[in-house]
């Protein structure tokens, strides 16, 4: 897997615009370096935003991979500073303020003794370690615009913001705030709605594969403590559930939205109910990582669409 990931990188890195010493990441529309000196996280981000980028950020499953195959060639399996950080309150955090979208923590990770994350490039996970440990990093730059030809920035079919998977692109709509501090919430037609505006539709899948590709996009991080966010007396894991596709009706039948069949379950109990029920996926320590079924009154604040590319 990462050779294939290197040998896009030559590509891409061929076919788009970046600073001399950085090179391209396809699907995300930024330029990447690896720094071999070793040095604090702090410096690190001086030394990212003296050449014109930040630390790098880690928002899926793919980037992920690829940061891991950079340390495995490049830094000789030391351990990498990613900009991810550990506030006051113990919440961690991107080095840019955000929320976590995306984490992949070691087992037993992360140590409340510690407040920034490095990437251990022998297995991809995350783990905690002091700030002031001296180790690598990788910056992050948006790519710069070809001088000599149009953009070769997006991934080839798939539009911004959306994730490409075994010929179909996917996009997930993650945690929103609203002006009352409540996340942004869908019932699962709604989500259809919002999939059916961008030419999509919620979600199926039919593989393991698939699941495991949606299950890591899907990736949140200590959602359980984060009820500040939804309504006063729920819970918060089941508003952080992103709807996908899969619909179990009162005859005991069940369908994907887009048409496709149901030739997939992830090995989950189908429920026989007297009204029909929507599927949602969660991946998140703090709460559960599997599939859920709802009411179609029920509000989540995210959802997965799929389509075929362009």
């Amino acid at each position: 897997m990462f050779k294939l990931i290197i040998v896009a990188l030559f590509v891409h890195e061929i076919a788009a615009f970046c600073p001399n010493g950085w090179f391209e990441v396809p699907q995300e529309n930024s330029c990447l370096r690896v720094e071999d000196q070793e040095t604090s996280y702090t410096q690190a981000i001086r030394s990212c935003e003296k050449s014109g980028g930040d630390i790098v950020k880690i928002t899926d499953a793919f980037f992920n991979a690829l940061v891991t195959a950079q340390g495995l060639s490049a830094l000789n399996n030391r351990l990498i500073y990613i900009g991810v950080e550990k506030l006051p309150d113990g919440t961690w955090i991107y080095a840019d303020g955000s929320f976590l979208s995306y984490q992949k923590w070691k087992s037993g990770e992360p140590n409340s003794a510690y407040g920034c994350a490095v990437l251990d490039p022998r297995s991809g996970s995350w783990q905690s370690q002091s700030c002031d440990t001296a180790s690598p990093y990788v910056c992050q730059m948006p790519v710069q615009a070809n001088p000599t030809g149009p953009s070769t920035t997006t991934a080839p079919n798939c539009k911004d913001g959306w994730k490409a998977f075994n010929g179909y692109c996917y996009f997930v709509q993650n945690f929103t705030l609203g002006s009352d501090g409540l996340w942004a919430s869908w019932t699962p037609d709604d989500a259809q709605e919002q999939c059916q505006m961008r030419a999509s539709s919620l979600a199926s899948i039919h593989s393991d594969a698939e699941n495991s590709f949606v299950n890591d996009l899907v990736a949140s991080y200590n959602v359980l403590d984060q009820t500040q966010h939804v309504p006063s007396g729920t819970g918060s894991c089941g508003y952080a559930e992103a709807w996908i596709g899969l619909r179990a009706y009162p005859d005991n039948t069940t369908s994907w939205v887009d048409g496709t069949p149901v030739d997939y379950s992830h090995h989950v109990y189908f429920p026989i109910n007297d009204e029909t029920m929507a599927f949602g996926i969660l991946n998140d320590k703090s709460c559960y990582t599997d599939w859920n079924y709802w009411s179609l009154v029920k509000l989540s604040a995210r959802f997965v669409c799929k389509m075929k590319p362009f």
